[in-house]
């Protein structure tokens, strides 16, 4: 099979792709390499850039809107000559995709472009893995287990009639979609009935499980307990980071926190290797794609884990994740309770990398989507 993945969010395209290629299929990226991530594809891709131009180390100010522009030429340059033989257009986000062609600041294609390329022009697959009309709507309507005021008041910008439409213009050309966790199940199945998409069963995210190093310490030195502060209140940073600073002071002899702060992933993933607890959110209902890196690498995490929120990919298997909730003070009970006991952090350790090569290899991971795509209905 030929897969078309449009999109990037953190290593969800590039892993997957790698999934494809391991399952003896032909797969190719178009990604934008998720901003400050600046995530690395391989050879079966096309990075576009949307940074303005540098010279050295030294960026040159208010380039930006030029090097769109230049980039939605050399877009539609590749999106004309590249092959029409695809067997499924796989979306990451309808943020990928622009409504006019004519729109030469935006340098995505359009749905048209994308049809073009493939055999039957109905396989366009996509993704619920991400904020969209969809999501932001649900966010707003119905309580979550946790709510972030900064995400509801990002749900109530969001949610306009301009976004609204563009998300109904482009629901029609979509054939199924497949959400990669809880809080995306959740949205899509609400508003299925009203919309009349055809949902998929919850499929989760892939990680190169089999290339990831395992590095469980053997705990003679410092607990090492690391966060990255990325999206700081949709995180939960500003309950977290108050939680690591009383267990820095007042288990100085025990424990060294280290915080990271917006790196690429490359650099991201090797500060994660020197850990032995990585405290990735507070808001989540289930595994984002840092939880799913830190537990293929034999690491305790906490962050969201709704119970039994693994029924959705039509699993039975308990999540090691220890589930996190914005309150500084038991963030901090969490983590004073493993500093306390070592012991529980290499069992938990053993279980974490235990769960990622069940769920979350990507050739595993890659398996269940052929056979959503393969699927008529």
């Amino acid at each position: 099979m030929k897969i078309l993945i449009i999109g990037e969010y953190s290593g969800f395209a590039k892993y997957l792709s790698k999934g494809f290629h391991e399952l003896g299929h032909d797969s190719f990226v178009i990604s934008w390499g998720d901003k400050f991530k600046k995530i690395e594809q391989d050879d079966s891709s096309y990075t576009v850039v949307e940074n303005g131009f540098s010279i050295g180390s030294h960026y040159i100010r208010r380039t930006g809107w030029l090097r769109r522009i230049i980039s939605v030429f050399q877009l539609n340059r590749f999106m004309k000559h590249l092959e029409r033989d695809w067997d499924v257009a796989f979306i990451v986000n309808f943020g990928f995709i622009k409504m006019s062609k004519l729109d030469i600041f935006k340098p995505y294609p359009v749905i048209e472009q994308v049809k073009r390329c493939l055999r039957d022009d109905s396989n366009v697959i996509l993704s619920a893995c991400g904020g969209d009309y969809v999501y932001y709507s649900y966010y707003i309507k119905r309580k979550y287990r946790k709510i972030c005021k900064c995400e509801l008041e990002k749900a109530h910008r969001f949610n306009t009639k301009k976004n609204k439409t563009k998300y109904l213009s482009l629901l029609k050309h979509v054939k199924k979609i497949i959400p990669i966790a809880a809080e995306y199940d959740k949205a899509y199945k609400y508003y299925q009935t009203e919309y009349g998409y055809k949902l998929n069963i919850a499929i989760p995210v892939p990680f190169d499980v089999s290339g990831m190093r395992v590095s469980t310490h053997e705990l003679k030195g410092k607990i090492v307990v690391m966060h990255g502060v990325n999206r700081y209140y949709e995180k939960g940073s500003d309950y977290i980071l108050p939680a690591l600073e009383k267990l820095r002071k007042n288990h100085a002899t025990l424990v060294e926190v280290n915080i990271v702060t917006r790196v690429p992933l490359a650099i991201f993933l090797e500060y994660m290797n020197q850990a032995d607890i990585i405290v990735d959110n507070c808001y989540g209902d289930s595994n984002s794609m840092t939880a799913v890196e830190a537990l293929s690498m034999g690491k305790v995490v906490l962050a969201g884990n709704e119970p039994g929120h693994t029924a959705l990919f039509g699993e039975t298997i308990e999540c090691p994740v220890i589930d996190i909730w914005p309150d500084t003070e038991s963030i901090y009970k969490e983590l004073e309770r493993l500093v306390l006991h070592p012991d529980m952090i290499k069992k938990m350790a053993i279980k974490s990398r235990e769960y990622a090569c069940k769920m979350h290899d990507c050739s595993v991971v890659a398996a269940r989507y052929i056979r959503a795509f393969e699927e008529q209905n």
